[in-house]
């Protein structure tokens, strides 16, 4: 059987609507998952709020700050959790104990060389240090490391958990 002309458009404007209706769709669901927010960890300076590096994390996810302690000319490790929009110490090792080792710790271990505090369940909303290149700081986000020779010496920096819609993030890292 032949369909007439008025059939035939008919079922154009129907493909026409079906496509048309799952395009927006589409566009609508890329809008929502561009807007909804993504967690990343900061590292920035906290006089003039640059932001050197923004890296995407999840909940849970490690953050781990090294450095050589100034005084004790000793390694220093300290590991954290991404807890909601808070950093929690998890443990700290040292080589040796003297300035700024928090000698009160619920778990105390020797293990190869260092001594390893945990169970403090200390949780920070940012950290905070003065950038030096001299002391060999390193950090580490999730278990990327992060970048951090483009900080210039001696700037205030701040460490801490946020979000921001995942364009935005797109955006800066281009």
């Amino acid at each position: 059987m032949r369909q007439g002309p008025c059939l035939r458009s008919r079922g154009v404007g129907a493909l026409r609507s079906a496509v048309l209706l799952a395009s927006l769709l589409l566009f609508s669901i890329a809008v929502a998952w561009l807007s909804s927010p993504e967690r990343y960890v900061e590292v920035g300076n906290r006089e003039t709020g640059e932001t050197y590096s923004a890296e995407e994390v999840s909940e849970g996810a490690p953050v781990r700050l090294s450095w050589t302690h100034s005084i004790e000319h000793t390694p220093w490790v300290e590991v954290y959790e991404v807890v909601g929009d808070r950093l929690e110490l998890r443990e700290a090792r040292v080589k040796s104990f003297g300035a700024g080792v928090d000698q009160v710790a619920p778990e105390v271990e020797n293990r190869d060389g260092w001594v390893i505090l945990s169970g403090t369940e200390r949780t920070f909303p940012a950290l905070h240090f003065f950038h030096s290149r001299e002391v060999d700081r390193e950090l580490s986000v999730g278990g990327r490391d992060v970048e951090l020779g483009g900080i210039p010496q001696y700037a205030p920096v701040e460490v801490k958990v946020g979000q921001r819609p995942r364009v935005l993030l797109w955006l800066e890292s281009l």
